[in-house]
């Protein structure tokens, strides 16, 4: 499967309210994800990043830029980076055989 297919679909299980997608509470990424990102801007960041997928997939660097004004609450364009890769390692984790 390409990974912009699993980014996909991370988004939809992700956006999906009867589905849970969270990493192991036990692991770090967990601890550091819960702890910097609250669930509504987690939400608000896959959404974005829903609506705008062909940014990301042409121009990162002008997608993380938009995002940043786009959910706000102070964050760079390096936490949204790694909030992303975050999210996909999570669920190479979760959902990978």
């Amino acid at each position: 499967m390409s990974h912009l297919l699993k980014i996909k679909k991370l988004i939809h299980k992700s956006l999906n309210p009867k589905i849970s997608v969270e990493c192991e509470p036990d692991s770090d990424e967990f601890i550091l994800s819960s702890k910097f990102w609250k669930d509504s801007k987690t939400k608000a960041l896959l959404s974005f990043l829903a609506k705008n997928f062909e940014i990301y997939c042409k121009n990162k660097i002008k997608f993380y830029a938009a995002t940043v004004i786009e959910i706000g609450n102070n964050r760079t364009s390096t936490q949204v980076n790694d909030k992303i890769q975050s999210l996909q390692e999570c669920e190479t984790r979760l959902f990978s055989i």
